[in-house]
């Protein structure tokens, strides 16, 4: 069950360990992230690129593209927090986004047991994993540029929708996961 196989990924992070290290290779990694990103937007035919922290990923495969999902968001993701709250009480409070990743993540993993969702979309997070997973962290950016992404040591991304993230994303060059993975 894919389930299992996202609850173990998100076991392997030894979240006490995140946000210590950080390095120009997490920069790297979030970069892929994009990227991927920018490939499951022009998948899922997205009317418009939402910016790349958007935290209702799992959505997208359904069709849902509009931006009021709170009530939805809500409720699921208040019940995936309640069915695992020792996995949820590691997770580093000092960040929204990566909580909505493992929310996203998990509920994606549901979708694809229940024949909703293709099981390569699970892979879009899989940098995000690994930049944590080595000691890394994301941040909202700067308060006073709502559209960025402070990666520790990593770099500082905007991502303004009318800057074009989307179409400079999909031009990146893929990279080799296994290079940047911990044992």
């Amino acid at each position: 069950m894919y389930i299992d196989k996202a609850l173990e990924r998100l076991n392997q992070i030894e979240w006490s360990e995140v946000g210590t290290k950080g390095d120009k290779l997490d920069g790297e990694l979030f970069t892929e992230f994009l990227r991927r990103l920018a490939y499951y937007y022009q998948k899922m035919n997205m009317p418009h690129a939402y910016p790349p922290m958007w935290r209702f990923i799992s959505l997208f495969h359904r069709g849902d593209f509009t931006e009021d999902m709170e009530s939805y968001k809500h409720s699921t993701f208040s019940e995936i927090k309640a069915e695992f709250p020792l996995l949820f009480e590691k997770i580093p409070k000092n960040t929204h986004f990566v909580e909505n990743w493992a929310l996203c993540y998990i509920q994606m993993a549901r979708d694809v047991d229940n024949g909703e969702a293709d099981p390569d979309d699970l892979d879009v997070l899989e940098p995000i994993w690994i930049i944590l997973q080595r000691g890394g962290m994301i941040y909202r950016g700067d308060r006073n540029v709502r559209n960025a992404v402070d990666v520790l040591n990593g770099g500082y991304f905007l991502y303004y929708v009318e800057q074009r993230w989307y179409d400079k994303a999909l031009n990146y060059k893929p990279l080799d996961l296994s290079q940047y993975k911990t044992e």
